[in-house]
């Protein structure tokens, strides 16, 4: 096996490379190696590529190229070519897998607390973000639960006042079970929250995001 330079693999024709992207994302999206509620996107995947967490490989006993342990495709020698070609791994190249991105918050409520934005890391995909500052010290959880509501009440009145045509929690894909990490924590006489953090190619899915949370922190309570 050799391994192969992400960047020499983003450096073959757009079109094939997109065939291999797309057979490699339907190979994973029907494996059962995933917790139910992953989905492997085409911005997650190309990712994944670039910075080495899924290996691409030639087999050059037959030219096979492995990626993530997946066969993909046998390859010609002027593919081989390219895919071998020395040098140092770059992630700017100029086509359309670059990884130079561009971040632009489109919603900030407080001083940061609350940001919804949007990084284009390459001009097909987009990828949407919202985050929630930690350090936020309240006497009750119920003042999460109407600070957040706020929150996402900002959020949908921005993505319908800018045009976002409403989608439907995980439209297309069909999660049989899914849970928002956090952490709750009671410090000072007072009650902190810590998220992860979201990101989705869809708007919509960072305010079905912040539902979730809001409703995870009521049934909390209501375990109590």
């Amino acid at each position: 096996m050799m391994m192969i330079n992400p960047s020499n693999f983003f450096d073959l024709d757009e079109e094939l490379v997109d065939s291999y992207i797309l057979k490699l994302q339907e190979i994973l999206n029907a494996s059962d190696n995933w917790d139910d509620d992953v989905y492997w996107s085409l911005p997650l995947i190309i990712e994944n590529l670039w910075d080495g967490h899924f290996d691409i490989d030639l087999y050059e006993k037959d030219n096979s190229l492995i990626i993530f342990g997946v066969y993909i495709d046998d390859v010609n020698e002027e593919i081989k070519n390219i895919l071998t070609k020395e040098g140092e791994m770059n992630s700017s190249n100029n086509n359309k897998y670059s990884l130079d991105s561009e971040v632009e918050i489109l919603l900030s409520i407080g001083r940061s607390d609350f940001e919804f934005w949007k990084e284009s890391i390459h001009k097909d995909f987009t990828w949407y973000h919202v985050g929630i500052e930690g350090y936020i010290g309240l006497q009750t959880l119920e003042d999460f639960i109407s600070l957040y509501t706020t929150y996402t009440e900002k959020l949908y009145e921005y993505l319908i006042d800018n045009g976002f045509e409403y989608k439907e929690k995980n439209e297309g894909w069909n999660p049989i079970y899914q849970k928002r990490a956090m952490e709750i924590c009671y410090e000072n006489d007072c009650y902190w929250i810590f998220l992860d953090g979201f990101k989705d190619t869809q708007p919509w899915e960072c305010y079905h995001y912040l539902k979730d949370v809001i409703k995870e922190i009521e049934e909390f309570i209501n375990k109590k």
